[in-house]
């Protein structure tokens, strides 16, 4: 065998080996625009289909606090060690990991401010939900253009739903819950939205998996590039 045959065999064995367990799920990881309202629930739970879960309290008065800003990094935020109040610093933000943020108003609760979007610093330090649903938060997630097929495994407590061109893809369990983990299969190659409710305290749990890319792709791509330079010398020796 020559040493080209050789290098191309040894390529292939290793590819190989890297498939045979199939493609592995690791956490979707990127940079992600958020929007996010808070306010008090009145002790009722909302769902996580809803465009705006806060539109009915809006009758009564209940004030509501917004932001928006970029999340870098993996979509692994949990708040699982039971602290209350559930801050925002506890769900896995940092000043790090969040950039080009923009919020105002403020949550009270008891008398109390327990949420302040007014500046990044301060987003960080209030609370994103309370036991006995006392207020909560609703976050609309754009995941970006994902392709047909995707499977997305999403871990989350209180609620979670994919939506596609305005159209909830899949089953989830988008009431509130304990944590639950579920599976969704995309329909078409568009813009992803994850809408996700965050209510009744700690934990906090929000954690979307994907296949990563199959070794299959990475060996045509080599075994490709090593009959292309293959040629290339090949045609050196003309």
């Amino acid at each position: 065998m020559s040493k080209f045959g050789s290098k191309l065999a040894l390529l292939a064995i290793i590819a190989i080996s890297a498939t045979a367990g199939g493609a592995r799920a690791g956490f979707l990881t990127g940079s992600f625009n958020i929007s996010v309202v808070e306010g008090q629930t009145y002790g009722s739970g909302f769902n996580a289909t809803s465009t705006n879960p806060f539109a009915g309290y809006a009758s009564v008065g209940l004030p509501t606090a917004t932001a928006t800003y970029t999340y870098t990094g993996a979509l692994n935020l949990s708040n699982t060690n039971g602290a209350s109040p559930d801050l925002n610093s506890s769900f896995g933000y940092t000043a790090g990991n969040l950039s080009s943020y923009s919020g105002s108003g403020t949550v009270t609760y008891n008398s109390s401010t327990v949420a302040d979007y007014s500046s990044l610093a301060s987003y960080l330090g209030s609370s994103g939900s309370a036991s006995g649903f006392a207020y909560g938060s609703y976050y609309k997630i754009d995941l970006g253009v994902l392709s047909a097929g995707t499977v997305l495994t999403l871990t989350h407590d209180d609620g979670a739903s994919i939506y596609q061109s305005g159209q909830m893809i899949g089953q989830t369990i988008y009431g509130p819950t304990g944590q639950v983990t579920d599976t969704v299969t995309l329909g078409a190659t568009t813009d992803t939205i994850l809408y996700y409710s965050r209510q009744n305290g700690a934990p906090s749990i929000l954690q979307v998996t994907a296949p990563e890319p199959s070794s299959l792709a990475i060996l045509i791509a080599s075994v490709g590039g090593l009959f292309l330079i293959r040629r290339r010398a090949s045609r050196a020796k003309l």
